[in-house]
């Protein structure tokens, strides 16, 4: 779902409605706002939480938005 939604704006960014980029926007809050536990590394280091960092890519370009 997020990840659709991701897709939509960042294809067609001029042509959302400012509610549909609210609801975006709040999509990604939640999302970023969920309790996440760490991925599993084989190195026997901590690893930072899924999802602490949301990288979009656009064109080849990644685009952080935390």
């Amino acid at each position: 779902m997020l990840s659709n939604a991701v897709r939509v704006v960042l294809q067609h960014p001029l042509t959302r409605s400012s509610a549909q980029l609210e609801k975006f926007m709040r999509a990604i809050h939640e999302h970023k706002s969920a309790s996440v536990r760490p991925l599993p590394t084989d190195n026997g280091e901590k690893s930072r939480a899924a999802g602490s960092d949301l990288v979009l890519k656009r064109d080849g370009d990644p685009i952080h938005l935390g």
